[in-house]
């Protein structure tokens, strides 16, 4: 079969490895149809590769856990999509959730285009009680404001495990809380004083929780949990 060498177009085999006319080392043109196959294969294999290296999560350590979603908070501002999405789990490591967070910091971006959501996990079944593992996730880096430079993603995990008398005692005290606000007069030291209409009654608080759970006051305590950055990308 006879081709025309893509340098001098001088009739060549489709076999051959040079041109005998003007020496060219490859002669045979590659037909157009595969010209096109093989640069639609490059451009899809770098735009692949792209996109992977972009969105692959470096975090693998921990095993996600179920959790449960306990309030969105739209925090949207014009031409930027925000939200703060409360979840709660019983995970119990500080790597577990982490990975956590980050499945459900993917989720909810998938599921309603978040250009920026915060996952804020409770590992007591209380809204109020604190926080024990937190993600930011910010696919285009633009902050929440959309015009600053940020980190991709920020994860904070914790360690503490609650006990069951701690998640009693957050359950109510949030529950029970405004019924023991009132009025004090609260006096400085110069003299000057004023009227604290919102004044927590905490000893009142205590004793009542204590009676509920028929335990001493001084056994009653809230969970804390002690945040650390364990992911940035």
């Amino acid at each position: 079969m006879l081709v025309k060498c893509k340098t001098c177009g001088h009739e060549i085999s489709h076999n051959a490895k040079t041109c005998p006319n003007c020496g060219e080392k490859h002669p045979v043109p590659i037909p157009k149809g595969c010209l096109q196959i093989i640069l639609a294969i490059i451009i899809i294999m770098g735009l692949i590769g792209f996109c992977s290296s972009d969105d692959k999560v470096g975090y693998t350590k921990g095993t996600v856990q179920d959790y449960s979603e306990m309030l969105i908070d739209d925090v949207s501002i014009p031409n930027r999509k925000r939200a703060k999405v409360f979840i709660y789990s019983k995970a119990n490591t500080l790597e577990d959730r982490a990975a956590t967070v980050i499945d459900a910091a993917i989720k909810y971006q998938n599921e309603y285009g978040f250009d920026t959501v915060s996952i804020i996990m409770r590992c007591e079944n209380v809204l109020e009680s604190g926080t024990c593992a937190y993600a930011n996730y910010t696919p285009d880096r633009k902050g929440n404001s959309g015009e600053d430079k940020s980190e991709k993603w920020v994860v904070q995990s914790s360690a503490e495990i609650p006990s069951e008398l701690q998640e009693q005692t957050s359950k109510l005290w949030y529950q029970n809380r405004d019924r023991f606000i009132e009025s004090k007069l609260i006096t400085f030291p110069n003299g000057n004083s004023f009227m604290d209409d919102n004044h927590l009654n905490e000893d009142a608080l205590k004793n009542f929780i204590a009676n509920r759970l028929e335990v001493n006051k001084e056994q009653l305590s809230m969970a804390y949990y002690s945040l650390e950055t364990v992911y940035e990308q």
